[in-house]
């Protein structure tokens, strides 16, 4: 933090030059003064920032520029963080900055436009260290280095410059730094045009009356600073909060013979002086400054001019550390925050720039986080000295200065015992946890792994078990770690009921949507019963306005959903619509996300100081950033989410495909800068599907789950939507001829438990993302065991859909597999493999049945090479490539969904799915010809083209047939089935949604004669058909559809056929006046 009225009277006095004359040199920056910077930077700075949360759109890639710059220049960097806390902190209101907001506020709900982004812009900014992680992850990632000071960035800075060989050549720093003895001072840094400015010590002496080393500091000190408030006299008490100037504060200083000592007793009858104890104040700082704590080199941590430094340095700075504590707080490992509560004996709690002062937020802040608090500093401690483990540490919140809230450390069992069984080396991991495929240090590797009986029984580390040295061993046991404190995993290294919650909500997302995180923060929300529809904020604006009211307390739930997972925006600030409420409820999620973030990096050091892992390394900072909770969430996704669901009641027929179209299009001018509107929507519903899953196995902890079954009725199952999910489901049934069994409530006691025929049940959900892989190798399962159904009955139950029979045998989550003998309703649970060999060899063993192979249906994929290529792209068919090697891991991962993608589009003759193995002699030329480097490349080649669009998105089933639907206007669906819209044609059903909803259906049959003539449609006729007997009779089109669903339901139907009946169900849906297409 500046000197400020030294900043102000410097302008005029400082340097410029080129900043190629620093070739070859090493630039020190003190990171808090440079991020300051760019929030403050007219340039650079986001108005609405404050308004929003969360960190700057474009602060990454200005950063990223800037230190491109520098590199090309030849210019080295090494950034120095702020460290612990230091001296006695006051805790000073920010009335008038809470001022500024309010009147900001107050602008935008006035509808000031004009006023508002300036109101906003001039009211603050976020504290810097806000964004140290994410600033130090860029660092990492961009090869430059980067350390954390002791305490002061400032006086490490000094120490870095100084000595006969100095780590850097100059200082970017505040001025502050100018309090050490730094000569010369950059003040700023320029990169258009790229240029620096800079002053010196020396000038500053001179011009202030040529005052001496000494003069210079304290006058510095009494400006006011880091070390010290400002001297109380030089402040105008008609202007509270404003900074002192030079030019009225030299004068006192002179006047009292340049002696800080002498000014302070000159007034030290004064209320204010009495008050602060304002002279005492100055003498710790004045001591705090000549003698503050560095970490030189060699890692030693100590104070400057050690030779005249007080025995009680540690009174005046804070309680002393271990020197290796020390040198993680250096690397990054760990934040301040847990060291400066057992150092301080204080957790002060104040209230962040532009945070509404609710009483949900005081709550949270100062009770409902406190175990989560006390679990970081008593697992801290368990490694640190005695002292600290007995401390008693006060709560001190803003709103309560007198609480008597504490945390008491002595009496609370050793934290770390607790987890210290978990010390897994990779190696010894069980092939099946091995060939999970997510990251060893995610959250779902962590749930999944547990879910591999072999893995449970084999999870506890032994006192001999050597220290852990690969990264992804740290990670992953780090995971475990902060999962089993956190209550997801018990002490016998099962998941728990929260546990099995989580574990279903990440089964349910794609690994490309990045929504992990989000995710664990909603499930901790949901544990803090944080995340729901209590109308906390209804005394501000920016709720939900448009609707029933179930309809708005549906919004509200799915927004604050929508709310813990970021908006993708473009890297430039935003502009859009705001909402207070939202805003509120972004800063509940960023202090449990900031708790989470404390006790995740105390695990690490934990594990450090006690051994677990090998300190010799020199990956430090790649370890910290790749731990999780860095990100700050904005309120910006739950804002686009409420203004989407809010805009729909507008329509006329607010949940038809085109209502959809329209509110979908108007969010391009609403978030002109996001990266896709209906992209942000699509990342919001997905994260609300994973979290409603975990909340419907969230266990009878959860009271709300009916609450979440109707939100997501609202969000999801419409009834066009239940219908085109029937129809899908029956269609591509039908069309698979699958040999598993479905049981409902009705078939299930004659099929398994009175047939006198053993039975393998499944017992599963839609939206299981587990139950998803299944599926494939459940299904060739009973197509082994087909010849044998005599004997043995494979089947499955949609547990989901029919909960009574899930509850009836104890089914507590997804996907659950149990043995059924034919004589009796107790089953034997499955606990093995989930792979055809393992569940072959169960059934083997149970009956002496052996399988036999099912013979293989002929693929779908074209494979091309050289000569074939040029026959199939360029022709009049779409062709999606998929470039593989046969060694390549992702290739063979992506093999099945690939065969399912064939199949899917088998009936679809103009587009292809083709394959090229790139290693094959006859296609070597062409994997060159396209470009490919790694495997697997996907291309798109649109038909008649020869120029391919690179694929990026997704691997799944669903993603591809998305975006081969898109691009050549087919409908396809996951099973080969038809979409909600194939057959219809959007003209017409304009016109049937106006008519049929107004009642004027003999009109409605002239209007769609008129607009179908003409129209080469093979269905166009069809719409004519269906309006003509629908003005004859009124229930027609329902009847209709009813009939066509038993077509399909009773199965043997040609495939084309199929596609025929699901064209004209889909469109006779256009016509039942009271059916909502629901498709978010």
């Amino acid at each position: 933090m500046p000197i400020r009225p030294l900043d102000e009277w410097a302008v005029g006095r400082t340097q410029s030059l080129p900043l190629a004359s620093l070739k070859d040199s090493v630039i020190g920056i003190d990171a808090s003064h440079y991020i300051n910077q760019h929030l403050l930077n007219q340039s650079t700075r986001e108005a609405l920032l404050g308004a929003l949360g969360g960190f700057p759109f474009a602060l990454r890639a200005n950063i990223e520029k800037e230190l491109q710059v520098l590199k090309n220049l030849g210019v080295s960097c090494i950034f120095v963080f702020n460290g612990l806390e230091f001296g006695k902190k006051e805790q000073r209101a920010q009335s008038q900055s809470s001022r500024s907001f309010e009147q900001a506020w107050d602008l935008y709900d006035q509808q000031q436009a004009d006023q508002v982004v300036d109101a906003f812009s001039s009211a603050g900014t976020p504290p810097p260290e806000t964004l140290f992680r994410f600033l130090q992850r860029i660092l990492v990632q961009n090869g430059v280095q980067f350390m954390v000071a002791p305490y002061s960035a400032a006086a490490q800075l000094y120490y870095l410059a100084s000595g006969t060989n100095p780590v850097i050549d100059s200082v970017y720093a505040p001025s502050e730094a100018l309090l050490f003895d730094i000569d010369k001072l950059i003040t700023r840094i320029d990169t258009e045009p790229a240029q620096f400015f800079w002053i010196t010590k020396q000038t500053c002496k001179e011009e202030l009356g040529r005052l001496s080393d000494e003069q210079f500091l304290e006058f510095c000190l009494l400006l006011g600073s880091p070390f010290l408030r400002s001297f109380p006299l030089f402040e105008n008490p008609a202007f509270p909060g404003k900074n002192p100037t030079i030019r009225d504060a030299l004068p006192m200083f002179n006047a009292a013979g340049r002696s800080a000592l002498t000014l302070c007793a000159q007034f030290d009858e004064d209320r204010r002086m009495q008050e602060l104890q304002y002279t005492d104040l100055y003498k710790r700082a004045y001591m705090v400054v000549k003698h503050h704590v560095f970490i030189d080199v060699e890692g030693r941590v100590g104070p400057l001019d050690a030779e005249n430094a007080p025995s009680d340095v540690h009174e005046l700075i804070g309680q002393r550390l271990p020197e290796e504590l020390y040198f993680y707080l250096s690397k990054g490992i760990l934040g301040a925050d847990v060291p400066n509560y057992l150092t301080s004996g204080q957790v002060r709690v104040t209230l962040p720039l532009g945070t509404e002062d609710t009483e949900i937020y005081r709550q949270l802040v100062g009770d409902t986080l406190t175990p989560t608090r006390t679990q970081s500093m008593s697992l801290l401690a368990n490694s640190l000295h005695r002292f600290y483990q007995t401390k008693v540490i006060e709560i001190r919140p803003w709103f309560d200065e007198n609480s008597e809230r504490s945390i008491t450390l002595k009496g609370i069992p050793s934290v770390k015992e607790t987890i210290q069984s978990w010390r897994l080396h990779g190696d010894k991991l069980p092939e099946g946890v091995k060939n999970i495929k997510t990251p060893r240090g995610s959250f779902k590797f962590a749930v999944q792994s547990l879910s591999d009986s072999d893995f449970v029984a084999k999870s506890f580390a032994t006192k001999d078990t050597p220290a852990l040295s690969s990264q992804d061993d740290i990670l992953s046991n780090v995971m475990w770690r902060f999962m089993q404190l956190r209550g997801y995993i018990d002490d016998k290294h099962k998941l728990t009921s929260w546990g099995q919650c989580l574990s279903q909500a990440l089964s349910a997302i794609d690994p490309a949507d990045n929504l992990e995180e989000a995710i664990f923060l909603a499930i901790e929300m949901l544990r803090l019963n944080l995340l729901n529809t209590k109308p906390w904020f209804s005394h501000v604006s920016g709720g939900p306005m448009r609707g029933s009211e179930e309809d708005k307390t549906f919004n509200m739930l799915i927004s604050r959903v929508a709310c813990i997972a970021k908006l993708q925006h473009k890297s430039i600030g935003y502009s859009g619509p705001l909402s207070r409420q939202l805003l509120c409820y972004r800063s509940l999620i960023s202090e449990v996300r900031s708790a989470l973030r404390n006790l995740v990096e105390v695990v690490l050091a934990s594990m450090l100081l006690s051994g677990d892992i090998d300190r010799d390394r020199d990956d430090w900072t790649q370890v910290a950033i790749k731990l999780p909770f860095i990100d700050d969430n904005d309120c910006g996704l739950g804002i686009a989410v409420r203004t989407y669901l809010d805009d729909l009641p507008l329509q006329a027929n607010s949940t038809s495909p085109e209502a959809r179209a329209d509110v979908k299009a108007k969010g391009k001018d609403w978030f002109q800068h996001s990266e896709s509107f209906t992209g942000n929507l699509d990342l919001a519903f997905k994260l609300w599907d994973a979290v409603y899953a975990g909340t419907q196995n969230a266990g009878r902890e959860f009271k709300e789950s009916k609450l979440w079954e109707d939100a997501n009725k609202y969000n999801m199952a419409r009834l066009s939507y239940l219908l085109f999910g029937a129809l899908t489901a029956l269609s591509g049934f039908a069309n698979a001829g699958s040999a598993v069994k479905d049981l409902i409530p009705s078939n299930f006691d004659d099929v398994v438990l009175k047939s006198g025929k053993p039975a393998l049940v499944e017992f599963f959900a839609p939206w299981c993302g587990h139950c998803k892989t299944l599926a494939p190798v459940y299904e060739e399962l009973a197509q082994t065991f087909a010849f044998a159904e005599d004997k043995v009955t494979i089947a499955k139950v949609d547990a989901d859909e029919n909960r009574s029979l899930g509850k009836r045998f104890g089914v507590q989550g997804f996907p659950t597999v149990k043995w059924f003998d034919g004589k009796s309703d107790k089953p034997e649970e499955y606990k093995g493999g989930r792979d055809i060999d393992s569940l072959s060899a169960f059934i083997t063993e149970k009956t002496g049945v052996k399988p036999r192979s099912a013979q293989k249906e002929a693929s779908n994929v074209e494979f091309l090479n050289d000569v074939s290529f040029k026959t199939t792209v360029g022709t009049d068919k779409d062709v999606l490539v998929a470039f593989t090697a046969p060694w390549c891991g992702h290739c063979k991962s992506l093999a099945p969904t690939w065969e399912s993608l064939a199949n899917d589009f088998a009936r679809e003759s103009n587009v292809v799915i083709a394959k090229v193995d790139a290693e094959a002699e006859n296609a070597r030329a062409l994997t060159k010809e396209q470009g490919v480097t790694g495997y697997p490349t996907i291309k798109f080649f649109p038909k008649g083209s020869t120029e391919p669009e690179t694929y990026s998105g997704a691997r799944s089933e669903e993603a591809f047939i998305k975006f081969i639907n898109q691009k050549a206007g087919t409908h396809r669906a996951p099973g080969g089935g038809l979409d909600a819209t194939a057959g219809t044609i959007a003209v017409l059903d304009k016109i049937v949604s106006e008519h049929v909803a107004a009642q004027k259906l003999d009109k409605l049959v002239v209007e769609v004669k008129k607009a179908a003539e003409g129209l080469e449609d093979k269905y166009a006729e069809y719409y004519v058909k269906a309006a003509d007997k629908l003005s004859k009779n009124e229930g027609y089109a329902a009847k209709e559809v009813a009939r066509l669903q038993k077509i399909l339901a009773k199965g043997g139907s040609a495939p084309e056929k199929l596609d025929d009946i699901v064209s004209r169900s889909n469109i006779l849906s256009r016509f039942v006046g009271d059916v909502k297409h629901d498709e978010l």
